[in-house]
């Protein structure tokens, strides 16, 4: 028995082949495809500030990783890595580790026909035998299921480290060709990963962090690194947007950075404090509100009318006029910032979208108000008449 082989022991207790199968077609390689790796941080500080247990914290940031696979395949995503425990989470303590593995074991078997309607391919990358057996059991019937997804190749980084995986993939490599090609085949076969995923073109890290804590060290040599304040449960399908706009702005648009800009400009608020990104997470209902106000002046204005026409008129003018400027100010801004390649007009903190929805409403707000408070005098006149 060689050194290697002693060494490959030490490092992979079972050493199991990686169970891989032939595709034509796999999500997320070639040329033209988009790898995005995310580094979920902030589900137990999230739990911290909102009182609530670590638990929780989990259970929500396992919503926000649903919220991000729904989105990702929209703004060009096609590999999406997500690291959702490192080997060094095994020194956590024992009930969280525990909760963690019954956690994954669950979203697996309620996820899986989701992911395979959606076309999504699933693959969970690290080692595999510190794993329960109940969830390594269910990791294999997942894989096998969605292996013919192609809108999307979802790889989960579990029992994950970059070092470990290098330094099994160095063993490995002593015993062919040391090349490029050979190392990325031997760091694949390491990490129980399909051959040939794309490197990593884009990695974010969520919770403030700037660091990469043992995460895709090798596929990572050339990504853009994008950092946010957002705590993961947070993470919103805006928030995605808006790191690949990052992106986009340093890079060059992509294919379909043109659609992306304009459904999802970058929302200054990540610049502008917490005022701004409180109102953002607000902004849909408060807008859904405005745009019911502006119903509610029809029906008003047919019941009351203790407005002048002319004064009406003049009212809707002046409301027409601002958010018309409004809309042009965001198609101006997403045009310029999406031909400069970079951030140049930060005017509309607004996704584009609900702007439409907004402007609308606050056409007829104003004439909403004063009919309301023109109603309430006429029917107390009536009141004290009688």
């Amino acid at each position: 028995m060689t050194q290697s082989t002693l060494l490959l022991e030490r490092l992979e207790p079972e050493h199991p082949e990686p169970a891989v199968h032939a595709r034509s077609e796999p999500a997320g390689e070639g040329q033209d495809g988009f790898h995005v790796a995310i580094i979920m941080d902030g589900n137990g500080r999230w739990a911290q500030q909102t009182g609530r247990p670590r638990e929780e914290g989990h259970a929500a940031g396992a919503a926000a990783v649903r919220r991000t696979v729904e989105a990702a395949p929209g703004l060009g995503i096609t590999t999406l890595t997500l690291y959702a425990f490192s080997s060094d989470n095994w020194r956590r303590p024992l009930g969280e580790v525990s909760h963690l593995m019954r956690l994954f074991q669950k979203h697996l078997e309620s996820e899986c026909a989701r992911l395979t309607d959606s076309g999504v391919r699933l693959s969970v990358i690290g080692r595999r035998y510190l794993i329960p057996d109940p969830l390594k059991r269910r990791i294999a019937e997942v894989e096998e299921r969605t292996r013919e997804g192609t809108s999307l190749h979802l790889r989960l980084a579990i029992d994950y480290s970059a070092r470990n995986a290098l330094l099994v993939a160095a063993v490995r490599l002593a015993a062919v060709t040391p090349t490029r090609e050979a190392f990325a085949r031997c760091l694949s076969q390491a990490i129980h990963a399909p051959p040939g995923t794309r490197d990593v073109d884009l990695l974010i890290r969520t919770g403030g962090e700037q660091r990469l804590s043992d995460f895709l060290l090798w596929e990572s040599a050339y990504a853009e690194l994008f950092f946010t304040d957002v705590l993961w449960p947070d993470f919103s399908e805006a928030d995605l947007a808006s790191a690949v706009h990052h992106m986009d702005s340093y890079a060059g648009p992509r294919g379909d950075g043109a659609l992306v800009q304009l459904l999802y400009p970058a929302p200054a608020e990540r610049r502008t404090g917490a005022i701004i990104r409180w109102w953002e997470k607000r902004r849909l209902p408060y807008n859904l509100i405005v745009g019911a106000g502006g119903l509610m002046t029809l029906g008003l204005h047919t019941l009351v009318h203790s407005i002048p026409g002319e004064t009406m008129e003049a009212i809707v003018a002046v409301g027409v006029l601002a958010n018309v400027a409004y809309t042009l100010g965001s198609i101006v801004e997403v045009t310029v910032n999406h031909v400069w390649g970079r951030k140049v007009l930060p005017l509309g903190p607004m996704l584009f979208r609900e702007g439409l929805l907004f402007s609308v409403g606050l056409t007829l707000i104003l004439p909403t108000i004063i009919l309301t408070a023109g109603a309430i005098a006429r029917i107390m006149g009536w009141v004290f008449a009688a």
